[in-house]
C-alpha cells in the first residue's frame, strides 16, 4: 500500500464514527396481570414509552406521543402467565387489512437530533397459536395518506413457554426519518403496524398470544459540523509530520507550518437551537 492510500486509510477510520449500524430500534415485551386489558393504565390499549415493557428504546427514535408508544388494537388482553398479549379471536379477512381489527401501532416519528434511521425489519416472538391459517404482515401509511401492508407470511400453529420468532424485512421500502422529516406517515393516527389476521375460519378459539414485538433498523449518528473540522485539521497535521520524518524539507516545512498557523481560526459553538456559529479571528505581527 502506497503512503497516500495509507493516509486515506487512516482518515476513513478517523469518519467511522459517523457510519450507520444496524441495531434494535425498540423491544416491548409484553407483560401484565393475568386477564388485564393490555394497556390498561392508558386509554383504549395504549402502552407509554417510559412503560416497563418497553425493555429497550434506542435513543436515535422518537414517538409522535410518547404516552401512545404502541397501542394495541382491540381487546387485547395479557394470558393467563401474564407473559403474552393474547386474543381468543383474531380478525378473520381474505387479504392482508391495514385496518386490522388484530394489530399493534407503533407510533413513531422523526429522528431525534443527531440522528437519522431507516427501519429494515419487523418483528414478532409468538408465544401461542392455535389458528393453522394465522398471517403477519408489516403496514404503514404513505405520504399519500394511502395505507400500505407489505410481506405477509404464514404462522405456524403453537404452543409452549419457548416464543416461535417471525420476521417481515421491510427494507425495500426505504422507510426512514431525519431530526425533520419522514418518509412515512406520522400523524397519531399512521404508525407501523404488526398486523394479524386468519383466513376462512370464523370460529373461535384461535388462542393467539404475542410474547414480544420489535422493530430492526438502522442508526446513522449525523457528526456535528465542529467534528469534521477537527478531523481535518488534525489530517492535515498528522500527513505533514509524517512527510516531515520520511523528506526532511525545512524550507518547505517551515513555510507550510507558517501558513497553516497564520490561517483563520475557527471556534466553533453549537447553540441550543442547534445552528452552528463560526467565529473567526486573525493574528497579526507589530511592524
Amino acid at each position: 500500500m502506497s503512503h497516500a492510500r495509507a493516509f486515506i486509510a487512516i482518515i476513513v477510520v478517523l469518519g467511522a464514527a459517523a457510519s450507520a449500524s444496524a441495531d434494535i430500534l425498540f423491544n416491548l415485551d409484553f407483560s401484565g396481570t393475568a386477564g388485564q386489558a393490555v394497556g390498561v393504565s392508558t386509554p383504549t390499549g395504549n402502552i407509554a414509552k417510559t412503560n416497563s415493557q418497553f425493555t429497550f428504546v434506542n435513543p436515535a427514535i422518537t414517538f409522535v406521543n410518547d404516552a401512545q408508544a404502541v397501542k394495541a388494537v382491540n381487546s387485547w388482553v395479557y394470558d393467563g402467565t401474564g407473559n403474552a398479549a393474547a386474543q381468543a379471536t383474531i380478525l378473520n379477512t381474505a387479504s392482508a387489512n391495514f385496518g386490522s381489527t388484530s394489530r399493534f401501532d407503533a407510533g413513531l416519528s422523526f429522528a431525534a437530533p443527531g440522528f437519522t434511521y431507516t427501519i429494515t425489519s419487523l418483528e414478532l416472538d409468538m408465544r401461542a397459536n392455535n389458528e393453522a391459517n394465522a398471517r403477519f404482515a408489516a403496514g404503514f401509511r404513505d405520504l399519500g395518506g394511502t395505507g400500505v401492508t407489505f410481506g405477509e407470511i404464514a404462522l405456524a400453529t403453537h404452543s409452549g413457554a419457548a416464543p416461535m420468532s417471525y420476521s417481515i424485512d421491510v427494507t425495500s421500502l426505504n422507510l426512514f426519518a431525519t431530526s425533520s422529516t419522514t418518509s412515512f406517515g406520522n400523524a397519531a393516527s399512521d404508525g407501523i403496524r404488526f398486523l394479524f389476521r386468519k383466513n376462512g375460519d370464523t370460529a373461535g378459539g384461535d388462542n393467539f398470544q404475542v410474547d414480544a414485538i420489535r422493530l430492526i433498523g438502522t442508526v446513522t449518528p449525523v457528526p456535528e459540523p465542529g467534528s469534521f473540522l477537527l478531523t481535518a485539521i488534525g489530517g492535515v497535521f498528522g500527513f505533514m509530520a509524517y512527510r516531515r520524518r520520511r523528506n526532511p524539507h525545512p524550507l518547505w516545512w517551515q513555510i507550510a507550518l507558517t501558513g497553516l498557523t497564520s490561517m483563520v481560526s475557527f471556534r466553533a459553538d453549537v447553540h441550543a437551537d442547534g445552528i452552528l456559529a463560526c467565529q473567526s479571528t486573525t493574528t497579526s505581527n507589530a511592524t
